[in-house]
């Protein structure tokens, strides 16, 4: 008898003989996908003694391997360990199946004949997906019998009994952080952060450098998958910066703020997210003037140049020693406010000073953007809206001795105007941001 195998054109693949009294007859068709198989009887009597036609399809395996891609090459040079426990999703004729790298970070999958897809699954060992780039395969990239796709998997057709080998997947884990600005949480670019990798840092001696993007970020790619690493910023000396974030013995994820304010891990290593700086930029500005610069021959020369400063100042709610308004129609008038301001009506200080600052932003000297800490206040102020509380407060209060809740707040911000006035605690990020070339 002969047993005879077809592929799907109906074309012959394969084909055995037997005897009836063998028991069996096997056919083998290596390379091929089975679709039918036929058995002709050599007599008669053959088909007397058949009970049953049946055939399998010959499996596939598909094998590759993870690999940490310390130099991002999108090839596992000498040196480059496989990576445990990550899990490549392969499907295929016989459905969706998930196989995980074993310690070398091999792995393979048996698959029925026919297209297939072997993709990386997201990394969750041992820290977030957002912390490892893929490396390999790019897409276009070419094995025998398979290729890459857009999503950069590897895609085939497979053919039973024929093994598809070096479908491998490269990585590299990554350290990042962010640079803020701690007066108003705002990102810093162009700040230079430095990091040492499984060697202790010394003065002068890094791994990397790299400075803050636009968005106030930075990275490291680790050299190994579980390198240890510190990373400290450096300061430039031309711009007046305090460090105030990490405090020490602060802990995120695997790493821990040293007393130098500096991320250390020092014993498990391996990637992290989160290892933000936060800095303060405190200026002292050489162009406020006091109020008591604005009543003399100084701010009269500067006020004698610009013929709208009497309106503006009639514009606010300044009030005298009575709490009465009060709307300057002269220079002489105004010193001479200027030079009587007192707190025993607390509204009357806050006056001056809240006219000196007016002055100084209308003027050019202070920046309305600047920020300065107030009393009672949770967070940094901009000189902007530090005027307008004034001012209102003003508007609804022009006579404030007694003690209480509002003469309080008063005194805050005319504490707070007087210290930007005589350029204190005025805090900005515009005239402080470095960039890379300055240090």
């Amino acid at each position: 008898m002969t047993l005879t195998a077809y592929d799907s054109s109906n074309n012959v693949i394969a084909s055995a003989q037997g005897c009836v009294g063998s028991g069996f007859i096997t056919v083998t068709a290596t390379g091929f996908t089975i679709a039918s198989v036929t058995l002709t009887a050599g007599n008669f009597n053959d088909f007397d003694y058949i009970t049953s036609i049946a055939y399998t399809t010959q499996t596939t395996t598909i094998s590759g391997t993870k690999f940490y891609d310390a130099n991002r090459n999108g090839t596992q040079d000498s040196g480059e360990a496989g990576v445990a426990n990550v899990t490549i999703q392969v499907t295929s004729a016989g459905g969706t199946q998930n196989v995980t790298t074993d310690s070398s970070g091999a792995w393979s999958a048996i698959i029925q004949p026919g297209p297939f897809t072997a993709c990386e699954s997201p990394i969750t060992v041992p820290i977030s997906t957002a912390l490892w780039q893929q490396t390999a395969p790019n897409s276009g990239d070419t094995v025998t019998s398979a290729s890459a796709d857009a999503d950069r998997c590897w895609t085939g057709t497979a053919v039973g009994g024929v093994p598809i080998v070096n479908l491998n997947f490269g990585n590299v884990a990554m350290v990042t952080g962010t640079k803020y600005n701690g007066v108003n949480n705002s990102p810093i670019a162009g700040f230079h952060i430095v990091a040492c990798f499984d060697v202790a840092c010394q003065m002068g001696l890094s791994s990397a450098t790299t400075y803050t993007d636009a968005n106030g970020n930075y990275f490291f790619y680790l050299p190994k998958q579980n390198s240890t690493y510190t990373i400290q910023e450096t300061s430039p000396t031309n711009f007046p910066w305090t460090q105030t974030a990490p405090k020490s013995g602060t802990i995120v994820g695997n790493a821990t703020a040293t007393k130098f304010k500096s991320w250390s891990n020092l014993v498990a290593g391996g990637p992290q997210a989160g290892l933000n700086f936060t800095n303060t930029c405190v200026v002292n500005r050489s162009g406020g003037l006091t109020i008591g610069s604005w009543s003399n021959s100084n701010g009269q020369a500067i006020l004698n140049g610009d013929s709208g400063w009497l309106a503006f100042l009639d514009g606010l709610n300044l009030r005298n020693a009575t709490g009465a308004n009060f709307d300057p129609t002269n220079y002489t008038a105004f010193h001479n406010w200027l030079l009587s301001a007192s707190a025993p009506n607390m509204a009357y200080m806050l006056s001056a000073q809240l006219a000196g600052m007016e002055l100084n932003v209308r003027e050019g000297n202070v920046l309305g953007t600047d920020m300065v800490s107030v009393q009672g206040m949770t967070s940094p102020i901009s000189i902007t809206t530090l005027m307008s509380l004034a001012n209102a407060s003003l508007g609804t209060n022009g006579y404030t001795v007694a003690s209480g809740s509002v003469r309080t707040y008063q005194n805050a911000l005319q504490t707070a105007l007087a210290n930007a006035n005589n350029n204190k605690s005025l805090a900005g990020q515009k005239t402080c941001t470095p960039l890379p070339s300055n240090y």
